[in-house]
């Protein structure tokens, strides 16, 4: 959880050294399913960011 209460995940096909990396294993295309529990007041709409894995900021990292 980030100070700001937003949540940060990196799907990568490597390591970045991330908490919260989720590997890809090799795929190419996936689906990704969000769910939420207990939820207090509404939930903000997700949003993502496609960047180059040499581009990784510190702060993702």
């Amino acid at each position: 959880m980030n100070a700001d209460g937003s949540f940060t995940m990196v799907l990568a096909h490597s390591d970045p050294g991330h908490a919260n990396w989720i590997d890809t294993e090799g795929r190419n295309l996936g689906t990704m399913f969000f769910r939420f529990f207990l939820p207090e007041g509404e939930i903000e709409k997700p949003t993502c960011e496609v960047v180059k894995f040499a581009d990784l900021t510190p702060d993702l990292v």
